[in-house]
């Protein structure tokens, strides 16, 4: 028997050989308890006097199972990637994938979808590998959003079902891969599925395929994979999950699995035997692993070293937040191949993820389309994109109605294209499945594949279009909504105008007395001669200093002291203070507060980052009081009358005064918006791809500092 035809399946003989017998068996006990015919040899040689299949009736039905072996893994082991001129072995680059069962339950309705959506918070709990669910679930929704691995996982699941009982899939079953999004359904006709499963038989040479397929159904001999319910035709939806659910309810001793995108979940609740998991991000491991994998398998197994250890450098922080999507992170490997390294710049690699998107797509699904309009290019439908993208993110709606998108669409190209009438629905459903930037969440509503995309179309539409950076900065700069898309714009082009936009807006923020004289102490306190730490970083350590005290003092419990910030850019830790008060706030465990304040002071000298402060003086005072820290069992009464002996201590060394310290509400979120400002600031500097590096150094002389100083 000659394996070679399957060599793609496993290099396993014995691997080899299950996979035909398996296959030869089940379809041997079809023919032999049906008395059917087969290339016109009677029953009597299918079978023996025991019932059993004969080595006659073996040999005649191991060419029809090597030819469907040969057509599955042809059809469905091999995989046409973005990017890739040609198929490449699934095998090869399949990296396996988790499953967070729990994670469905998030997102019973919209609003809690596009609240994740919003936030990016996709964590993933107590996670399974898919295989391991797979076998324990007769049926199963595999669910994920544009790019999360669904097919490919379908498609393995089938590969080591054909295994039969010796893979990582231990049912034996035939399986039958349907892509549900390459059938013509007929609306008028209905949809029969059985008879597409039958046509997988018949492509093999199997002469009685559908008596087969229906005798193969009822014996439970089938793993039925239906990929891609969310690309069913909206009109037909109906009646693919009737035909669905009644194909499973007729045959419920097959095994079967479906994919669908999560944001679609709601629209197949009805499928009530089902079990709903959900594909989880990659963690490290499995980025490690599917790297890996990418490069070995074009013979760069070196470049994938190289590509790790980049991705895990802090330069490629943005970076290596993408790499947990399977599809981006394919688009990294990409990019690294085709040039041996990948963009710093985050503007820059998501540019270039969007145009391969635009352009090559359709490539890695193996589909030729036509444009559904002459002159909708790919640039053409990049500006139509940007357009739609920054009209909806300014208005906070980042989850679009159909009529609404398809009424912008119609809109946008009705100017740019020389049509009298453009079908924006025909256009929406083009790029959809094309290009996956616009998904259908729900049955009517639509969003961007990713808030990344859309924060860099927002970005390039204001870049392209020469919009007023000054007042869109004096409109959001606040709203951390727009955190990525200010990061974004100083990658798209000279950073100037941004960088000088956002500090004139962070100065307003200082008027106020009170924070006008803090600014002033921290002026006076810090020590303006450059070290270790240059004066601007200084004063940001200073403020974080007084930051975390005025909450513990506020608290009347004591003053809190931080961990060494042994960090040249510490003024980039400034705002996120308030994500650490509780870790160093003094109740019970004072002993511990009063080590750390010992312990920075001492740092504080060793970098010289005070002027004219006694913290020798400080460091013995505190050193007294602690044998007189009180107990647990003490009331809280002493505990704070305690606390309010280290503040006096600490105050006069700080030259503080309470005053100082006691802001009002409104006084905090004035110093919390200024401190952010300064934060973002100093982040688009460095995300910027060009800055007149004078402009910068005007603008850096000056952070921190009171409004006064900086006229």
């Amino acid at each position: 028997m000659d394996f070679g035809i399957i060599s793609a399946l496993s290099t396993n003989p014995d691997i080899t050989k299950a996979a035909i017998t398996g296959i030869v068996t089940s379809l041997g006990k079809v023919f032999g308890e049906s008395g059917l015919k087969l290339l016109g040899q009677g029953r009597e040689k299918f079978l023996d006097t025991a019932g059993d299949l004969t080595q006659q009736g073996k040999e005649l039905l191991a060419p029809i199972a090597r030819k469907y072996i040969e057509n599955y893994t042809d059809r469905h082991g091999q995989l046409r990637v973005l990017g890739m001129g040609k198929p490449i072995s699934l095998e090869s680059i399949y990296t396996q994938v988790n499953f967070d069962p729990e994670f469905i339950q998030t997102f019973a309705t919209v609003d809690t979808h596009e609240k994740a959506f919003r936030t990016r918070d996709w964590s993933k709990k107590d996670c399974r590998l898919g295989m391991e669910v797979a076998n324990e679930t007769p049926y199963m929704m595999v669910l994920g959003g544009p790019g999360m691995g669904k097919s490919t996982f379908l498609r393995k699941v089938g590969l080591e079902a054909l295994k039969q009982g010796q893979g990582e899939y231990r049912h034996v079953c035939i399986p039958v891969f349907l892509e549900l999004r390459k059938y013509r359904w007929d609306k008028a006709t209905g949809i029969n599925l059985q008879s597409k499963i039958a046509e997988e038989f018949e492509n093999c040479g199997l002469l009685e395929y559908q008596e087969c397929t229906e005798r193969l159904l009822e014996q439970g001999k089938l793993l039925v994979l239906f990929d891609g319910l969310d690309e069913v035709p909206t009109e037909l939806l109906g009646q693919m999950t009737g035909a669905i659910k009644d194909l499973v309810d007729r045959y419920s001793k097959n095994r079967f699995v479906a994919s669908c995108r999560i944001a679609a979940y709601r629209s197949f609740q009805s499928f009530s035997r089902f079990t709903d998991v959900a594909i989880a991000n990659f963690d490290e491991q499995q980025i490690r692993c599917f790297i890996e994998n990418w490069f070995r398998s074009h013979d760069r197994e070196d470049w994938g070293q190289e590509c790790l250890a980049r991705l895990n450098s802090d330069d490629h922080q943005a970076t290596r937040e993408l790499a947990q999507t399977p599809l981006l992170l394919t688009l990294i490997c990409i990019l690294f191949l085709k040039r041996g390294e990948f963009p710093t710049k985050r503007a820059t690699l998501y540019g270039e993820a969007v145009w391969t998107l635009l352009a090559e797509w359709d490539a890695s699904k193996d589909i030729v389309r036509q444009q559904p309009y002459k002159g909708l290019d790919t640039k053409c439908k990049e500006i139509m994109l940007a357009e739609i993208a920054y009209s909806n993110f300014s208005s906070n709606n980042l989850f679009l109605q159909q009529g609404e998108i398809v009424q912008q669409i119609e809109q946008i190209l009705g100017e740019m294209l020389d049509e009298k009438r453009v079908d924006g629905r025909d256009v929406l459903r083009s790029v959809e499945e094309q290009h996956g930037l616009l998904v259908n969440r729900y049955d009517d509503i639509y969003s961007f594949s990713h808030l990344t995309i859309q924060e860099f179309l927002t970005a390039k539409h204001i870049i392209d279009n020469n919009l007023n950076i000054s007042v869109i900065v004096k409109e959001h700069l606040c709203d951390q909504r727009w955190r990525e898309v200010f990061l974004l714009l100083a990658g798209l082009r000279k950073a100037d105008e941004l960088l000088l936009a956002i500090n004139k807006e962070v100065v307003n923020y200082i008027a106020t007395p009170k924070i006008q004289s803090l600014l002033l102490w921290v002026e006076k306190v810090t020590n303006p001669k450059p070290g270790h730490f240059q004066p601007v970083s200084k004063r940001a350590i200073t403020i974080i200093f007084f930051n975390i005290n005025a909450i513990a003092i506020d608290n009347t419990i004591t003053n809190a002291i931080p961990e060494v910030i042994n960090n040249r850019n510490a003024i980039v830790y400034a705002n996120s203070v308030n994500d650490h008060n509780k870790r160093y706030v003094f109740d019970i465990y004072v002993n511990q507060a009063i080590n750390y304040f010992i312990k920075y002071a001492k740092w504080a000298i060793e970098f010289e980052i005070y002027q004219r402060l006694d913290l020798p003086s400080a460091i013995s005072q505190v050193e007294e009081l602690r044998n007189q820290i009180p107990d647990m069992e003490q009331s809280r009464e002493i505990h704070e009358i305690f606390a309010k002996q280290l503040i006096e201590i600490f105050l006069p060394i700080f030259n503080l005064t309470p005053d100082m310290l006691d802001l009002s509400r409104e006084e905090e979120l004035t110093f919390d918006n200024y401190l952010y400002g300064v934060r973002l600031l100093i982040e688009c500097e460095r995300a910027a791809v060009r800055r007149t590096p004078e402009v910068w150094s005007q603008i850096e002389e000056r952070l921190l500092m009171p409004a006064a100083t900086t006229n």
